[in-house]
């Protein structure tokens, strides 16, 4: 199972749904298209939706991690006490749970959708 780790005002929190379930994907590619997909068809959307994209995914930035179930997010990546979180700017938001100060390696060495492609 592979969820997602946002990076946000200094802080790594686990990424939510509107319920506050974890947004969680049973492979590694269906967690990164999530990302690129909807990145790049806001592109298509026109220049407010483009821009909103790149706010949103410089204040939000995604990793992708691997776990092994429910357990192991308990253990090695939630707070020992989670909270839920809400952010928001003027072009969105997320939700999340927060994350042990060991979050920040799991965030770095995570899998982070190729958002800028090169054009030939």
């Amino acid at each position: 199972m592979y969820i997602v780790l946002i990076l946000a005002e200094e802080n790594v929190y686990i990424l939510a749904m509107k319920d506050f379930n974890i947004l969680a994907f049973n492979s590694l590619e269906k967690a990164i298209s999530y990302f690129e997909d909807s990145y790049n068809s806001n592109h298509d959307r026109g220049y407010e939706a483009s821009m909103s994209a790149c706010l949103n995914f410089i204040t939000y930035q995604p990793s992708v991690i691997k776990v092994e179930n429910i357990e192991d997010i308990k253990n090695n990546v939630a707070a020992v006490e989670p909270k839920y979180i809400q952010l928001s700017h003027v072009s969105g938001f997320i939700k999340g749970i927060t994350t042990r100060e060991e979050a920040i390696e799991l965030w770095n060495s995570g899998k982070k959708p190729n958002l800028i492609k090169k054009v030939r």
